[in-house]
């Protein structure tokens, strides 16, 4: 680099005086490409990271400009720090795997959770646990104190849950009045039918939405990998059909999916 402006200092951290006569290829990260991979790139903009002397690197575009002369090879580089733009990139990536009003994951996230849970149970082994929660009766909160309200208790409903689940897991509101619970990396059995009770059981306290407080009772049906099925689809067919066993049983129950459906649910609290 022969000359270096005002606003490469500042990227860089240091005096434009200071980077001039420096080659930039050691102002940069090793890539992938060479720099001669780079030099035919001509007018191309390449991402590449900028190392600075007292603090992270910065993701950066270089775009080099043609060889010209004015009495000696010149050519023209430019570097435009993409750090904000790649912030904000992460930020709505984030933000489409979240659930709005909760700010639960979603169901595209947990989807992709539940994918690599059983991805690694079957590289490492390992028990995965998905719980589908619904909530029993929750149309007559709606229709009683509108869906301003409503949205109100699924929040409060969140905010009550989020807590009694471990840092590992996954908690999730896939729509409507429904929930998910997901537990990876498990070794034994032992906590899963406890988690699902812990779940229910935060629901026996009145929630509080502004002066209203309202009892929400739950069912959950749960499903194991590898006991009920060995992929995404077939845990959720497996949870779905204990969640629904459950909810046709009365409700505030929880239910365990069967390894085979012709032999029905059993209770979930029965494993311990």
């Amino acid at each position: 680099m022969r000359l270096a402006n005002d606003v490469a200092g500042r990227l860089w951290g240091e005096p434009a005086a200071a980077l001039a006569g420096r080659a930039l290829a050691g102002l940069l990260e090793p890539a992938e490409r060479t720099w001669e991979e780079l030099a035919a790139t001509v007018g191309a903009p390449v991402e590449m990271r900028a190392r600075r002397p007292s603090a992270e690197p910065v993701p950066v575009e270089v775009a080099l400009g043609p060889v010209g002369s004015l009495g000696r090879p010149l050519r023209l580089v430019a570097v435009r720090d993409v750090s904000a733009r790649r912030a904000r990139e992460v930020a709505i990536a984030r933000s489409a795997l979240r659930d709005p009003p909760t700010r639960l994951a979603n169901r595209l996230a947990f989807e992709d959770r539940l994918r690599q849970a059983i991805g690694r149970a079957e590289r490492y082994g390992g028990i995965v646990a998905v719980h589908l929660l619904d909530l029993d009766g929750f149309e007559a909160v709606d229709d009683r104190h509108g869906h301003r309200v409503g949205d109100a208790v699924l929040v409060a409903l969140a905010d009550r849950l989020r807590p009694i689940v471990r840092a590992s897991d996954t908690l999730a509101r896939l729509g409507g009045d429904e929930f998910a619970l997901l537990q990876s990396d498990l070794r034994t059995l032992d906590g899963v039918g406890a988690a699902a009770r812990r779940l229910l059981a935060s629901l026996a306290a009145p929630l509080e939405v502004g002066a209203l407080q309202l009892t929400i009772a739950a069912s959950i049906g749960t499903a194991l990998y590898p006991l009920h099925g060995r992929t995404p689809e077939a845990l959720w067919e497996a949870a779905d059909r204990a969640l629904y066993a459950a909810k046709r049983s009365g409700g505030g129950i929880v239910l365990l999916a069967a390894p085979d459906p012709a032999d029905g649910p059993v209770r979930a609290a029965d494993e311990g």
